[in-house]
Formats: structure tokens, sequence, C-alpha cells
């Protein structure tokens, strides 16, 4: 609980900042994780903006400063090797959903930094391991 109200405080300042609500990309399946649905939608109802951009192109938006957080359910490493390094330098984080920034994982989450965080943590993904610069 104490998570969600940070993350709601943190979100809000962002809001606040940026004057409108975070954009979010997905490939919105979900099929072999519910509960990251579950999470993914509840999150979604909070934005302006929740839609499907699937694969490279949400992370180049992430990358390029248009949306705020990219999720994939499900990724191969030859297509997400060449996103770690183009989110990192644009200065987002790229991780999968353990938290690790890793591309061998098998799905993937990229955000900017400032909401690396909170995003994660509203989705349910470990923290601890957070590399931001």
């Amino acid at each position: 609980m104490l998570a969600q109200r940070s993350t709601d405080v943190c979100l809000d300042r962002w809001l606040v900042r940026r004057r409108h609500h975070p954009i979010l990309a997905t490939d919105e399946r979900f099929r072999f994780h519910e509960g990251r649905s579950d999470r993914w939608r509840t999150l979604a109802r909070r934005v302006a903006v929740a839609r499907s951009w699937g694969d490279c192109y949400g992370y180049i938006l992430v990358a390029t400063g248009r949306a705020e957080l990219m999720a994939d359910d499900r990724l191969s490493p030859w297509d997400v090797a060449p996103l770690l390094p183009i989110v990192a330098e644009a200065g987002g984080v790229f991780t999968d959903w353990e938290g690790r920034a890793d591309t061998m994982g098998g799905d993937g989450l990229a955000s900017n930094a400032v909401l690396a965080e909170p995003l994660r943590s509203a989705l349910g993904v470990p923290t601890d391991r957070l590399s931001v610069r």
C-alpha cells in the first residue's frame, strides 16, 4: 500500500510538471501473464493515452521522449537487443519484468528515468536492481 501511495505522489508530481498524463505503449496481449495484464489495465486507466504500439516503435517513442513507458510481455532477443543501448543512451531505462537490465529475459519494459521506479512499481516489477543515471 505504501508503494502505491508513493507511486501516486511521484506520478502526480510528474503530471503537474509535464502538464499532461503519461503516454504508455504496449503490445497489450499479456497472454502468458494475466497478473501483468491486470496491473497494466489499472495503470492505463490513469493516463491520457495507452495504446498498442508493438515491438520497436514503442521503444523508440520512449527513447525520443514521445512516450513514458513501453511494455512487452514477450520478446525475442534478436528483436530487443539493440533497444537496451538506444534507450539507455537516450537517458531512459530498459529492463525485463524482473527488473534486470537484460535483453535475454524474454520480455521488456522501457521508460524515461524519472518514472522508471514508480511505473515499474505500479506494474509489480522489482526496482531494487534499477540503475538510473
